[in-house]
C-alpha cells in the first residue's frame, strides 16, 4: 500500500521535510531554466473586444466600422492559431522520430520501438519513473543519508548534449532527453490535430460567425484557437465543484481516498472525475460512455500526470514549477483539480504553491487525491514567507 504523507504547512515542518525529501529539496530550488514551457501551444495574445471597442471610440470609428475591425482582428487570431496548430505538429513529429522505446520482444533481445500513441509513451515513462523512485528510496535507506548528503549522487543534472542525465534517463531509454517542452508538445499538439481539419471547414464555411460556433460547442476548436472567454465553458467550474463536493459527504480519511486508483474508485466518482478533468467530450453525457472507457482514460491521465509532475519537480534540472509562465501554471493547476473556477484566477505564488504540495503529496498517492484539496490545510503561511524556503541556485 502507498505510504501517504502530506506536505507540512508550517515552516518548521517544512524545512525538516525538505531534509529528507529529494522531490521537495529539487521542487525548492531556483532554477531560473526555461525548458518546462510550451508558449506556441497557446493562443496568441489579442485585444479583448471591449479594447478594441474603447480604441475605435476614440479614433471617432462608427459602430459598423468598429465590429468590422474586431472581426477582422478575430480572423487574424485564428489563422494564426490553425497554423500554429499544424507547425505543432510537424514539430513534434520531428522531435519524437529521435526519440524510442527500448523493449524486449519474446526472444529476450532488446529492440528500438516507436511510441504508438502518446498514452503508450506516458505508460511507459511512468514506469520508469516508478522503478527509479523505488531504486532510489532503496539506497537513500541503504546509506542513511540525508537529501543534502545524497542528492548530488541520486539527482544528477540533465545535460542537454545528452551525455549525461538523471537517474531516470540512465536506465535504458532516449525518452527522458525529452524536455517538458517537448513532451507537452507532443500531448497537446496530438489532441489538437484531431479538431484542425473540422475547425478549418468552419473557419472557411463561417468565417465571422466562427466565434459564436465556438461559444456554442467549445470542444470543436485546437487549444491554439480558443478566446479567453471560452475557457469557463470547457473548465467548468461546477464539475469541480460537484466531484469536491461528493468526496466530502463520503467522510472517508483523505489519506485512504489519496490512494484509490481507477479501478478502485466507484462509478460516480470516476464518472465525476472524468467531467471535471475534461477526460470526455462535453458533448456526450458522461453516462453514455462505458465504465471500462472512462477507468482506462482515468489511469491514462494518471501516467500522464506522473511524468508531468517529474518535470515540474525539476529533478532533470531543466526547470521546475518556479520557472512556469502564467498560462502554463493556469492550465497544469486546472489538469490536477486545483482551480475551481477559471473566471477567478490567484495570484502565481499561490499556484504555484498548490503544484508543489501536489507534486509533492502525489508521489505516494493515485488519482483518488484529485478533488481533495478543498479538504487539505490553506498553504497561506507559506505563501507569504515563500523567499524563506527557496534554494537559490548561483
Amino acid at each position: 500500500m502507498l505510504n501517504f504523507t502530506r506536505l507540512p504547512v508550517t515552516q518548521a515542518g517544512l524545512k525538516q521535510c525538505t531534509s529528507k525529501s529529494y522531490v521537495l529539496h529539487s521542487l525548492l530550488q531556483k532554477l531560473s531554466i526555461d525548458y518546462v514551457n510550451a508558449p506556441t501551444t497557446f493562443p496568441i495574445e489579442t485585444p479583448s473586444k471591449a479594447e478594441i471597442m474603447l480604441k475605435g471610440e476614440k479614433e471617432g470609428l462608427l459602430k459598423p466600422r468598429q465590429y468590422f475591425a474586431y472581426a477582422k482582428l478575430l480572423m487574424t487570431f485564428y489563422k494564426a492559431g490553425v497554423k500554429n496548430a499544424w507547425n505543432n505538429r510537424r514539430e513534434s513529429s520531428r522531435i519524437m522520430a529521435t526519440h524510442f522505446l527500448e523493449m524486449v520482444d519474446k526472444n529476450g533481445d532488446t529492440i528500438k520501438a516507436k511510441p504508438l500513441s502518446f498514452n503508450q509513451l506516458s505508460d511507459f515513462m511512468s514506469q520508469i519513473i516508478f522503478m527509479s523512485r523505488l531504486e532510489l528510496d532503496a539506497v537513500k535507506k541503504l546509506n542513511n543519508a540525508s537529501v543534502s548528503d545524497s542528492t548530488p549522487n541520486m539527482v544528477k543534472r540533465h545535460k542537454t548534449d545528452g551525455k549525461d542525465g538523471d537517474p531516470v534517463a540512465d536506465v535504458k531509454s532516449q525518452l527522458f532527453r525529452l524536455t517538458r517542452s517537448e513532451f507537452q508538445l507532443y500531448y497537446r499538439s496530438g489532441k489538437d490535430i484531431q479538431k484542425l481539419a473540422l475547425f478549418f471547414l468552419t473557419l472557411l464555411i463561417f468565417e465571422e460567425f466562427t466565434p459564436l460556433i465556438c461559444y456554442y460547442i467549445p470542444t470543436i476548436a485546437p487549444s491554439t484557437c480558443l478566446l479567453p472567454n471560452i475557457y469557463p465553458r470547457i473548465w467548468k467550474p461546477e464539475a469541480l465543484a460537484a466531484l469536491e463536493s461528493y468526496k466530502q459527504q463520503q467522510n472517508q480519511l483523505v489519506e485512504v481516498y489519496a490512494t484509490k486508483n481507477a479501478y478502485s474508485l466507484n462509478d460516480d466518482e470516476v464518472r465525476l472525475m472524468s467531467r471535471a478533468l475534461r477526460l470526455v467530450g462535453g458533448i456526450v453525457p458522461v453516462g453514455w460512455y462505458p465504465m471500462i472507457y472512462l477507468r482506462r482514460r482515468l489511469q491514462n491521465h494518471f501516467n500522464y500526470l506522473t511524468v508531468d509532475n517529474y518535470y515540474l519537480s525539476g529533478l532533470n534540472g531543466n526547470g521546475n514549477v518556479w520557472d512556469l509562465s502564467r498560462q502554463e501554471l493556469i492550465l497544469c493547476c486546472l489538469e490536477r483539480g486545483l482551480l475551481s473556477c477559471v473566471g477567478d484566477i490567484p495570484s502565481n505564488e499561490s499556484m504555484q504553491w498548490s503544484l508543489i504540495r501536489f507534486i509533492y503529496e502525489f508521489e505516494n498517492a493515485n488519482v483518488g487525491y484529485i478533488g481533495l484539496n478543498a479538504q487539505l490545510e490553506p498553504l497561506g503561511q507559506l505563501e507569504k514567507e515563500t523567499d524563506k524556503f527557496l534554494i537559490v541556485n548561483s
